[in-house]
């Protein structure tokens, strides 16, 4: 078996690093913003400190659906296919000009109080957010009502139905969650998204519509942890499908190991076996193995990309000829690793690598596997200007199966998708377990945020 090893061309994020370059799986790689991954009806804030609790606005009636915020009233949004006043704790979950006014509870765009003419005709300002002015709950927007004391339509917190006035309910609009590692799965005529979804410390695969880019909705629960090894967590997962046949790779605990199940013909997994396929045994690996990302070579033929240690690189097995359980390591060392992975006036100071997907097979039949690695990005015609903080973004490696293994070729062009949040040394963007998969005659990477806080939000990039 041969594996050769190309990594990463293409277009970043970052208008000034890399040259514009065709539409593929190399990019360019247009930013699309972060998703808004649906639970329900309520969205998923990220759970840690930082991330806002989980709560609702109290409402009288039904909320109209809807597809985008152009189909909603004046002071709502589209929020999970429904019109709302959007709850907020943070500015982040306002739209273009509003704000969160924590003493509402909602976002509003700012306004002095000691300023009558601060706000567009028909608002008044209080407590520093502008509200509609009203003489009935008719003229308020869904979320609101009117007070009959200051005729200004006003939202009510809420994080149940105990906390609303008789004859309302608390209609909840977001939940703690932390929705990471997405797998992108293409059908026939549809995308679903496969993805680890932690909540109250428990993390399970859960199945996620991918109806529009900007938006993905909860389906059923795949997987839960069950066995000792797994602890409170199965997550990273990894479809493979191959005809009727349908495996579920996954990692299980603290990267305790790579598990694998089956989907029998109702449509439900079950574990292949009690134990894990891949458990850490190599030094470099230091006790974890997982993010797994794995493809079919051949009849019964599995390739295993995985990631090895604290994300100290990319290793590689592969399933045994007579078809037993277990996986065969291909090397006692990381195949992909962070220095390989450098290159020289672009994508320097490599610490780490990590996060293996493996995406279809190119024209000259390598297979194209992403990865994420930590280091510094620069412009190709600047390498030694500014100060720039390393982050994590998302590299290509191209790999070849043949029947011995050639030295490892990098290619010169550094990270396809490296985003920036602003100008200046610490604006950098993490990317992290990127997914891509070929749709509607171009391409759609879907790829985790860790926020400082605590928690991760899903992010999305198109080419073109």
């Amino acid at each position: 078996m041969v594996l050769l090893v190309l990594a990463g061309c293409g277009m970043v994020g970052r208008d000034d690093v890399l040259p514009e370059r065709p539409c593929g799986a190399a990019g360019p790689w247009r930013p699309a913003g972060e998703v808004e991954v649906c639970l329900g009806a309520a969205r998923a804030v990220p759970s840690g400190p930082d991330g806002g609790a989980a709560g609702g606005l109290c409402v009288a009636g039904e909320a109209a659906a809807c597809a985008m915020d152009g189909e909603c009233g004046a002071g709502e949004r589209c929020l999970c296919g429904l019109c709302r006043v959007p709850r907020c704790e943070t500015s982040a979950a306002c739209g273009d000009g509003t704000s969160c006014i924590v003493a509402l509870g909602r976002c509003a765009p700012r306004c002095d109080p000691a300023d009558p003419g601060g706000c567009p005709p028909g608002a008044s300002c209080s407590l520093g957010g502008c509200v509609a002015d009203c003489r009935s709950d008719a003229d308020c927007a869904h979320g609101e009502t009117c007070s009959a004391g200051s005729g200004r339509c006003t939202a009510v917190p809420c994080a149940g139905d105990s906390d609303c006035p008789d004859g309302r309910r608390c209609e909840i609009q977001t939940v703690a969650a932390d929705v990471a590692h997405p797998d992108a799965v293409r059908s026939a005529d549809e995308l679903s998204i496969l993805a680890e979804v932690r909540r109250d410390g428990r993390s399970v695969v859960q199945r996620f519509r991918w109806p529009s880019p900007g938006r993905l909705e909860a389906g059923d629960v795949l997987l839960e942890p069950e066995e000792p090894w797994e602890g409170s967590r199965v997550g990273a997962p990894d479809l493979l499908e191959l005809g009727d046949v349908v495996l579920l790779f996954y990692a299980g605990g603290d990267d305790a190991g790579i598990g694998l199940a089956v989907r029998d013909a109702s449509g439900t997994f079950g574990r292949f076996s009690r134990f894990p396929e891949l458990a850490p045994v190599l030094a470099w690996e230091e006790g974890r193995v997982g993010s797994p990302g794995a493809v079919f070579v051949g009849p019964g033929e599995v390739l295993l990309f995985y990631t090895g240690g604290v994300d100290a690189g990319v290793g590689l097995a592969r399933s045994p000829p007579s078809g037993a359980g277990g996986f065969e390591r291909v090397a006692d060392e990381p195949l992909l690793q962070p220095a390989g992975a450098a290159v020289a006036g672009r994508w320097t100071e490599l610490e780490r690598l990590a996060d293996p997907d493996v995406a279809e097979q190119a024209g000259d039949g390598r297979w194209r596997v992403f990865f994420a690695a930590r280091g510094v990005v620069r412009a190709g015609d600047d390498p030694g200007g500014g100060a720039v903080s390393p982050d994590w973004s998302v590299g290509l490696a191209l790999v070849e199966v043949r029947e011995f293994v050639p030295p490892v070729t990098f290619d010169p062009f550094g990270p396809v998708l490296a985003e920036r949040t602003g100008a200046g040394e610490g604006s950098v963007r993490d990317e992290r377990g990127a997914s891509v998969v070929r749709w509607g005659g171009g391409w759609r990477m879907l790829w985790s945020e860790p926020r400082e806080g605590g928690g991760s939000v899903v992010r999305a990039a198109a080419c073109p």
